[in-house]
């Protein structure tokens, strides 16, 4: 019974791996938020270059225009561009965001690019943030809401105002099911083994 249940968590394992291994691509979630009298910029989430398609270099800035669909933080630094698709404009307005934090990120809508700053290592978290003091996401021109984007095999998720709940993805559901599904073959074997030898 012990070998059975061995070989039944092995194959839920292996199975797992199999998905982690095929779900090469990785996704960055970029908030904007109200706080208080200020409008904070966050980044986080991790970014794998080899799913996206490099297309240049260039210098970073830390300003949002939402009319052109361009959002820019963090550190000022040199930074890697990456092609973009998605066509998302996210509002009307226009400021600069202030003491900026962590590897430089952001996308132009227009230019179809994404930017990540060279100090960022591949895989590895993200944590950048910036600030609009005195400001509110209205008179920023921001409009609420879920926009999505992507960079190759990279998601990235703009959400302004309130934070939404994430999704999990088909992957992790497909583990979680199968997770399930071995417990109770597990339950159910051992049950039966209980009532042959009583």
């Amino acid at each position: 019974m012990k070998t059975i249940t061995k070989l039944m968590f092995a194959t839920t394992a292996a199975v797992c791996s199999l998905i982690a291994a095929s779900a090469a691509s990785a996704a960055v979630s970029i908030s904007v938020t109200q706080s208080g009298s200020n409008v904070l910029f966050s980044g986080s989430g991790t970014f794998n270059s080899a799913v996206a398609n490099s297309v240049g270099q260039g210098l970073s800035n830390a300003d949002v225009d939402a009319s052109t669909g361009y959002l820019s933080f963090g550190e000022f630094e040199l930074i890697n561009v990456y092609s973009l698709a998605g066509m998302a404009r996210f509002g009307t307005g226009f400021a600069y965001i202030e003491a900026n934090t962590g590897p430089a990120l952001g996308f132009r809508v227009s230019d179809g690019a994404f930017y990540l700053g060279m100090s960022y290592v591949d895989n590895s978290l993200i944590s950048s943030s910036g600030i609009v003091r005195n400001a509110t996401l209205t008179t920023l021109g921001l409009t609420s809401g879920v926009y999505n984007y992507a960079v190759g095999g990279n998601v990235v998720t703009l959400n302004i105002g309130p934070v939404v709940a994430a999704v999990p993805e088909p992957a992790t559901w497909l583990t979680m099911i199968l997770g399930f599904g071995m417990m109770g073959a597990s339950m159910r074997y051992r049950r039966r083994t209980k009532e042959v030898y009583v």
